[in-house]
């Protein structure tokens, strides 16, 4: 096998874990819906409301973020991260969901970079004369 048959089987199998834990999140909401539960915007925290929250600095909140203890997103052309208060309450309670059964902090910018890492790796080759 050679280096492109390589990257291009990981950025595949970054591809498809992407993709189940979005199938994933689709299926609970769907079943919430089902139940009757209304689905509204969850509600997002910023760092320094977390740093408040716990008693901390904002950079020992960025820590966290970049150690994956804690859950957090960032859209595109956001520079601060986000936190959603059910992703703060599960870091809060110590709770193993947040950390083992999610992805890690930079989930956000990793699928972003993996998607840009798919899409050249699956775009055909040009050959050059």
């Amino acid at each position: 096998m050679n280096i492109d048959t390589d990257i291009r089987q990981i950025a595949r199998d970054m591809a498809r874990e992407v993709f189940k834990e979005e199938l994933r999140r689709l299926e609970l909401a769907l079943d919430a819906r089902r139940a009757g539960a209304h689905l509204g915007p969850e509600p997002l925290l910023s760092v320094e409301e977390v740093a408040k929250l716990c008693n901390v600095g904002s950079k020992t909140v960025q820590r966290w973020i970049a150690k994956g203890l804690l859950r957090a997103m960032r859209g595109p052309g956001i520079r601060q991260y986000r936190i959603t208060r059910r992703d703060f309450e599960a870091f809060a309670s110590g709770s193993p969901e947040n950390a083992a059964s999610r992805p890690a902090a930079a989930s956000v910018e990793l699928e972003q970079e993996a998607s840009r890492a798919l899409a050249t790796a699956l775009s055909p080759v040009r050959s050059r004369r």
